[in-house]
């Protein structure tokens, strides 16, 4: 009879713990709806040219910066869509096959459209590192950083003077 009884109690266990997953689960759902129907409305009353999930998805982000985390509801639901990400595909592989002799007639235009867009991309990438490679660093970082990295030479044996200080010469 105690062994029934462990049973019941892992089982209740089991349950309060699926119970809580679920919760946290539809709480992230509801948010990312909640941002998608905020883009969604912002983008028809503002008449947007972006679609509306973009615009929520933008928001979703500057939200989550601004809050510094993800929270746990968010995760859990995240991770559970993007477990079955493959399958989001699917009509997007069908809409292919549907409208293939559109897509045929339009094919030197979406060739060149993804050539260039890609190339731009690159470009503004790179350029955004080169200026902020570029970019002076603040005194306390850059001694902080010179100080830690490994290209700073380590004093001489038996010189006895701190790192930086002037010389006798």
């Amino acid at each position: 009879m105690a062994h029934c009884a462990h049973y019941s109690h892992a089982c209740n266990q089991d349950l309060q713990l699926e119970s809580r997953v679920a919760v946290t689960m539809l709480y992230g759902l509801t948010l990312l709806l909640l941002f998608q129907l905020l883009g969604e409305v912002l983008a028809r009353v503002l008449a947007l040219p972006l679609p509306g999930p973009v615009i929520g998805m933008a928001l979703l982000f500057a939200t989550l910066i601004a809050v510094g985390r993800v929270p746990e509801g968010l995760r859990t639901a995240a991770e559970g869509l993007l477990r079955y990400l493959a399958l989001l595909f699917v009509p997007a592989g069908v809409g292919l096959m549907v409208h293939f002799e559109r897509l045929a007639a339009d094919a030197w235009a979406i060739v060149a459209a993804l050539v260039i867009s890609t190339a731009l991309a690159l470009a503004v990438t790179g350029l955004l590192f080169q200026w902020r490679m570029l970019q002076p660093r603040s005194s306390a970082a850059h001694s902080t950083d010179t100080a830690n990295s490994p290209s700073a030479t380590p004093p001489k044996t038996g010189d006895h003077r701190t790192p930086g200080a002037p010389s006798d010469g």
